[in-house]
């Protein structure tokens, strides 16, 4: 499939989507960026990684600051949403929940 025409589903539940808008509008636009980011598969992925699972690190692309990326991981791991693994390539985030954006894993 070419990832240009991928999709994410953004489910319309507003209570859940709220309550994580409410605890940090930095967290949704990580979420945000880790289901869009997530490989999808099938095969083998060119990153090494498994499915469900996206590169992060680069916050000023996510117009955050460091300090603002840290606080929205530990947000959304705290809640549910992500596994987080450091690596010597770089920070590995696993989507595990997708009550709010679905990347059709």
């Amino acid at each position: 499939m070419d990832s240009s025409k991928s999709y994410v589903a953004c489910y319309r539940n507003e209570m859940i989507v709220s309550e994580l808008l409410k605890k940090s509008l930095r967290a949704f636009v990580l979420l945000y960026h880790v289901a869009t980011r997530a490989w999808r598969g099938p095969g083998i992925s060119p990153r090494g990684l498994s499915v469900g699972q996206a590169y992060i690190g680069d916050y000023y692309n996510m117009g955050m600051t460091h300090s603002e990326y840290r606080t929205a991981k530990k947000c959304l791991v705290r809640c549910g949403y992500i596994a987080i693994k450091a690596t010597n390539k770089g920070t590995i985030a696993t989507l595990i929940n997708t009550d709010i954006f679905d990347p059709n894993l």
